[in-house]
């Protein structure tokens, strides 16, 4: 009877061809000790996922910072989000450097932001917790308060 992979994760082999009795432990290699989510800094996570320029995010905020760009991707097609400058990089950096704000307040100041984008083609300032993010008509600010 053959067994699955995942039911050899609980046993340990022993190299017949070696001429040492070194026991190893078949399963997934442990992660480079050096590795840590740059959002929420935890060093131990099931899967390391990719964040913003490549670095390391854990499972949790890799999966948030996944959906945070597909609300952005909900609006690419709109006339108004192509013709001001993009909020995304700036939202972002408040994604990383909040690390107990939720997706969901996320989600409820974008649409403030593309709201006020559509209805304004002046200045607006949005506030998101510690920061504030400002819109002068031609470019986005991000500032702490």
């Amino acid at each position: 009877m053959v067994k699955s992979n995942k039911n050899l994760k609980n046993y340990s082999l022993k190299e017949e061809n070696s001429e040492s009795s070194e026991v190893r432990k078949v399963g997934r290699p442990k992660a480079p000790l050096d590795r840590f989510c740059l959002r929420c800094k935890v060093t131990s996570t099931g899967v390391w996922r990719k964040g913003p320029d490549n670095c390391y995010l854990c499972n949790a905020c890799g999966q948030q910072y996944k959906k945070l760009s597909n609300y952005f991707n909900e609006y690419k097609g709109d006339i108004i989000y192509l013709m001001h400058p993009n909020p995304f990089p700036k939202v972002t950096s408040i994604f990383m450097l909040e690390p107990d704000l939720s997706i969901i307040e996320i989600r409820e100041k974008l649409l403030e932001i593309f709201k006020a984008m559509k209805e304004n083609s002046g200045t607006f300032t949005i506030i998101i917790k510690k920061f504030i993010l400002v819109f002068n008509g031609y470019s986005f600010f991000l500032s702490n308060k």
